[in-house]
Order: C-alpha cells, then structure tokens, then sequence
C-alpha cells in the first residue's frame, strides 16, 4: 500500500504524508486496577511499541514522506491529519488487522 501510494504522490507532484494512530489498548482497563505509576508504564510501554512498528513501516517509505505518529483513535486521528495537510487523496492500509 504504501509504494502505491507513494506512486500516486510521485506521478502528481503531490505531498506524501504517512499516517499512524495508536492508542494504549485495554488503557480504562489498566487504570481501574494499576498504580498511577503502572499505568504510565503501560502507556509508555504502549508507545514505544507503536514508535517501533512505524519506525519499520516508515523504513520502507521514501525520503519525501512526512511521518504522522499520533496518539488517538484511528477515525479522529486520520481526519485531523487530513484537514491539517489539506490532503486530497487518502490511501488506507492496516498493519495486524485483516479485512
């Protein structure tokens, strides 16, 4: 997904902006039976899982791609990326998720 996007940038001269949501899942969980200090491990144990797999993802992307790495649910993430970049065009992937 990522090279045909990066395709579809290419050919139109476009800004390729490449688009990551996570959140710490299980997060109310966790805190109904955590210390405070337990829970800012999970959450950062969480991000830095995420820092990882994008770190990966982005490996593979071209040198022009501008990284998004956001904190938040994926529908809301992707919508403030997008009017924030002015974005015309956006190819969805998912990373561990089918269908």
């Amino acid at each position: 997904v990522l090279a045909s996007a990066a395709e579809l940038a290419r050919q139109s001269e476009a800004s390729l902006h490449v688009v990551h949501a996570w959140n710490a899942f299980g997060h109310q969980l966790v805190a109904s039976h955590a210390s405070a200090a337990d829970l800012e491990a999970y959450h950062a144990a969480c991000r830095d899982q995420a820092e990882r797999r994008f770190g990966a993802l982005m490996a593979d992307a071209p040198a022009h791609a501008r990284p998004h790495l956001v904190e938040g649910h994926s529908d809301r993430v992707l919508m403030d990326v997008v009017l924030r970049t002015r974005a015309s065009l956006v190819v969805m992937g998912t990373i561990g998720r089918a269908g």
